[in-house]
């Protein structure tokens, strides 16, 4: 039977996650099932595609994910989306799109009549654990190809010079940008050992490997786990100190 994991911007302090947990519990007892978060800005789909991206191939294949973000109050429809060998209930918020849509995927739409002021409850607790059973989504809606879209920031790539973006400040005040270790490679083989990271005033000239290779309130940059560049203070809030939000550009020059 597949693991199944949740997303959502309910928070903590109301009833939401307990009761969407309920709901599938209710249905199989045995379902194994684990919470990414539950502490998604309220509407922030960047956010919970950001969370999401970074985690579920983490999870054994075949896994289920059930995002719980909705981009409005406004009716969305529902969508079973196949991606990896992996399966995400969903609405068709374009969240897809920022999650991992240049791989081939599959996707239905899921038909459903009832009214509902809580159909996380109602309709994607009940899918997941069909899906749980059998991985089968030919079985829950009819076959689309139009999901929504929305689109990443963009970086930009020229002689010697690599511009992105803060697409997150994590919990400790870290900048996480969307510069990609490949393209820092690329350009690094293609023009100079030698850069410089420009972010805000400061300014830094070398990749850390780990975040304890500065000293105590001091800035680091390295490419983590998921091999994006990071940028943050050793023991401190790098987003405080350099007073930078998300969207703000970061730029390497390359000497």
């Amino acid at each position: 039977m597949s693991l199944i994991t949740i997303i959502s911007d309910f928070g903590y302090t109301d009833h939401y996650v307990a009761a969407l947990k309920a709901s599938m519990y209710k249905l199989n007892s045995n379902l194994s099932i684990v919470d990414i978060s539950h502490s998604i800005k309220k509407y922030n789909i960047s956010h919970a595609a950001h969370t999401i991206r970074n985690v579920y191939k983490d999870f054994p294949e075949g896994s289920i994910h059930i995002i719980c973000v909705k981009a409005s109050e406004k009716k969305e429809r529902i969508v079973v989306v196949k991606i990896n060998e992996h399966y995400f209930i969903s609405y068709d918020t374009g969240i897809f799109s920022l999650i991992d849509l240049k791989e081939n995927y599959t996707a239905v739409s899921v038909d459903y009549s009832i009214l509902s002021s809580f159909p996380e409850k109602s309709i994607m607790g009940p899918i997941a654990v069909k899906l749980a059973a059998n991985n089968d989504i030919s079985t829950i809606g009819k076959p689309i190809m139009n999901l929504n879209k929305r689109f990443f920031l963009t970086k930009y790539i020229s002689n010697n010079n690599l511009t992105g973006n803060i697409l997150r400040i994590d919990h400790y005040g870290n900048l996480i940008t969307n510069i990609h270790l490949d393209d820092f490679n690329n350009l690094k083989a293609k023009v100079s050992e030698n850069f410089e990271i420009i972010i805000g005033i400061e300014k830094l000239i070398e990749i850390n490997k780990t975040y304890s290779d500065v000293n105590a309130g001091e800035l680091f940059a390295l490419f983590n786990s998921n091999q994006f560049l990071e940028i943050g203070m050793n023991l401190g809030n790098a987003s405080k100190l350099l007073g930078m939000k998300e969207d703000d550009p970061i730029s390497i020059n390359f000497l």
